[in-house]
């Protein structure tokens, strides 16, 4: 069982929140970046299209309790997340830190968006183990069913050499009036002469 990450709250709230929170800032970041078109402008709005509905997946995921979508969010998630960081290392190794000091400011505030979007990442996967464990209380498996063994060996204990024959009788007529229902004949095979 994995720890609720959250401390007011419960995971789904939480999971819907930044759902909520994800569409909220990539569509902002569209609407203020979305000023000129260039080649890199088209390739952050397809990036911030595509996290909005990733976004959108997630809240329905979450809405519906539905873990295929929540794993879904997870797996793009760290996707991106890895190309950010891959970005990032590029940037910082291109260019002289000591010529641009707002690198290292873009590097602080890089690494805070890299944990919170660990933190997110963690609490999207509490969520789904929280909802594997309600799936396997609402339906346990029923041969670990004490219920059922235990009626299974009611049953066994109370049968008498009567019952058992009784039983085989039964079994012997039902075998013997299967046999006699009609049944279509196979068709005999066709020869083809040449």
């Amino acid at each position: 069982m994995v720890p609720n990450p959250c401390c007011c709250g419960s995971l789904q709230r939480w999971t819907k929140a930044f759902a909520v929170i994800e569409a909220v800032w990539w569509g902002l970041n569209l609407v203020i970046f979305s000023t000129d078109f260039k080649l890199s402008l088209i390739v952050w709005i397809i990036f911030a299209v595509i996290r909005i509905l990733l976004a959108v997946v997630l809240f329905v995921g979450a809405l519906q309790k539905i873990t295929a979508l929540c794993w879904t969010w997870i797996g793009t998630s760290e996707v991106f997340l890895l190309f950010d960081i891959i970005l990032l290392i590029v940037l910082l190794t291109t260019f002289n830190s000591n010529t641009d000091p707002g690198l290292i400011v873009l590097a602080v505030i890089s690494a805070i968006y890299y944990l919170v979007t660990f933190y997110r990442i963690y609490v999207v996967y509490a969520f789904i183990i929280q909802l594997r464990e309600e799936t396997q209380q609402m339906n346990p498996e029923q041969e670990d069913s004490p219920a059922i063994d235990a009626e299974a060996d009611s049953v066994v204990q109370h049968q008498t050499p009567a019952t058992i024959i009784e039983g085989a009788v039964d079994a012997r007529s039902y075998y013997a009036a299967e046999q006699t229902l009609e049944r279509p004949q196979p068709r005999p095979p066709r020869h083809f002469t040449i």
